[in-house]
């Protein structure tokens, strides 16, 4: 019998990674399973909360704004009803990357509170089921995935709308291979409806390329990752990238991206400098995967003295994340 809702001084730590999200293999769904996604796990921009069972609900955080706060609420209360439970939850967020801006912070927000309440309350942590109960998966499963075991992931798309997207491949990413992120602070990717509206509007996706993104996927960017050759890993990388951007730049203002102010900073990188870049998701946040730290540092501070790097902008170095989300239990003394 499980007890630890009645111990009292009982808190619970949850960290989960953020992910870069590389793209889709299939929008159309030509073989009768939509989307696919590959995309890869990073550190340095965790979503951590600390919580603690109650009889109520309670938010709060130096972190929490009036976005957040509500979301939290309705993930607690979908929980509340899935498990007709009656008991609440108190989240103290700690830290929390910025919405909607390609770090699928949604995700590890919502699978955070689910695993959190389940394991106060004794509930089953099903992934897959409360992934659908707080809302998600619902064209991607690398955010999922990233919870669950982090690294380079691949998920094999939707055959079933009432199902996330199962996970087919996870490798550890080279860790000598860094990742220099691009942040506009003046902008925000699309969600919600303006998401699903801008997503009906694409034109249909040519077999002939998602065989050809696959293709790539699976005998060039996946085999590198494997055997750390990074040449082979951003060649198909960029390829990936360059038809996805194209595919979804009538969305974003007629570009592959959605910032100009990173669209031009990673131009210039890609004259200077041999990198796997692009946008993750919807944007703005655009990334330049580098060989090496030295490189990178190199290249970064080199940017800085073209002043490419403008007041909107902001840079932040990172590595992937080739772990899953951590729980710690904790007695608040």
């Amino acid at each position: 019998m499980c007890l630890g809702f009645l111990i009292k001084n009982y808190k619970l730590l949850i960290s989960s990674p953020s992910r870069l999200h590389f793209g889709f293999l299939d929008p159309n769904a030509s073989l009768g399973r939509r989307y696919s996604s590959l995309g890869l796990s990073i550190s340095n921009f965790d979503t951590k909360l600390l919580t603690n069972a109650s009889s109520s609900i309670e938010v709060f955080g130096d972190v929490c704004n009036s976005e957040i706060k509500k979301t939290i609420l309705s993930l607690i209360i979908k929980l509340q009803n899935h498990f007709q439970s009656s008991r609440g939850l108190v989240v103290e967020l700690i830290s929390v990357p910025p919405r909607h801006c390609g770090f699928g912070t949604g995700t590890q927000l919502g699978l955070s509170i689910a695993k959190s309440f389940c394991i106060h309350y004794c509930y089953p942590f099903n992934i897959n089921e409360l992934s659908v109960i707080v809302g998600r998966g619902s064209r991607s499963g690398i955010g999922i995935a990233a919870f669950q075991s982090g690294g380079f992931m691949i998920d094999g798309g939707k055959s079933n709308y009432a199902l996330p997207p199962p996970l087919l491949i996870q490798k550890k990413f080279p860790d000598s291979w860094k990742i220099l992120l691009m942040l506009d602070n003046s902008k925000t990717g699309l969600h919600g409806n303006d998401e699903k509206e801008a997503i009906k509007r694409l034109p249909k996706f040519e077999k002939k390329i998602s065989s050809h993104l696959c293709h790539e996927t699976l005998l060039r960017i996946l085999p590198a990752v494997v055997e750390k050759d990074f040449n082979s890993f951003a060649s198909g990388l960029n390829e990936i990238q360059r038809i996805m951007g194209n595919y979804f730049s009538p969305v974003q203002g007629g570009s592959n991206f959605l910032s100009k102010e990173v669209e031009t900073l990673v131009g210039w990188l890609t004259k200077n400098y041999n990198i796997a870049y692009g946008q993750s998701s919807w944007g703005p946040t655009g990334f330049a995967i580098f060989e090496s730290h030295e490189l990178l540092i190199k290249a970064l501070n080199d940017a800085k003295k073209e002043r490419l790097i403008n007041s909107s902008m902001h840079t932040v170095i990172c590595e992937a994340s080739n772990v899953g989300a951590s729980v710690e239990k904790l007695n608040d003394s």
